[in-house]
């Protein structure tokens, strides 16, 4: 399936390949995002492959709220929203993702009760072009500062942690991480993650 972001600016296809999904983000006719692998391992399964046929939904969101102060009194939270549902031994997975005008997000759900661990996500993002790559080194408290590293390495390293700043040529994209449930996000050519977490599910 595919959506676009309220303004048309942005699109996202998502595509089913040998029982595995996949996304790609295109910004007006230019790719940004290639093919780019979506999953996470848990307790209750892989849910990176062996999946069901997808189904797919959308709707548009108006999330937004006023402010008590600062130089705007509202702030416009407006997107596609598009829930990929699928299913494997017995267990639905969902993956929810946000389009909006200058970006995409996403998130997994598991739909059901009880306590699950979280094993691995073993996502990708994978930028089309990539001519310039600023990276943040770990520090326990972030505040490093953001410095080049040359994509050839970068493109061999395991995993990379995020925020991730690339610029493509013609503008730059920032890839961070939003708001995590669960330790082990990053961006690279595999990003498998093996930090373990547990969360109780909705």
């Amino acid at each position: 399936g595919e959506t676009v972001s309220p303004s048309d600016s942005i699109k996202l296809v998502v595509v089913s390949d040998n029982d595995a999904l996949y996304y790609k983000v295109v910004k007006g006719v230019t790719s940004i995002v290639e093919k780019s692998a979506l999953g996470i391992t848990t307790s209750v399964g892989d849910f990176s492959t062996g999946l069901s046929e997808p189904s797919f939904t959308e709707r548009l969101v108006d999330d937004s709220y006023s402010l008590p102060s600062g130089k705007r009194s509202r702030y416009d939270n407006t997107y596609k929203e598009a829930t990929v549902s699928c299913n494997k031994d017995g267990h639905t997975v969902q993956f929810i993702f946000r389009v909006y005008d200058d970006g995409v997000a996403y998130r997994y759900a598991i739909l059901g009760s009880g306590d699950i661990s979280v094993y691995a996500e073993n996502s990708e993002c994978l930028p089309v072009r990539q001519e310039k790559v600023y990276s943040q080194q770990y520090t326990k408290n972030n505040q490093a500062l953001y410095e080049e590293n040359d994509t050839e390495f970068m493109a061999c390293e395991l995993y990379t942690p995020l925020p991730l700043l690339v610029h493509t040529g013609s503008d730059y994209q920032i890839f961070q991480p939003t708001d995590c449930q669960y330790r082990g996000y990053g961006i690279s050519s595999t990003s498998r993650h093996d930090d373990r977490a547990n969360f109780g599910r909705q």
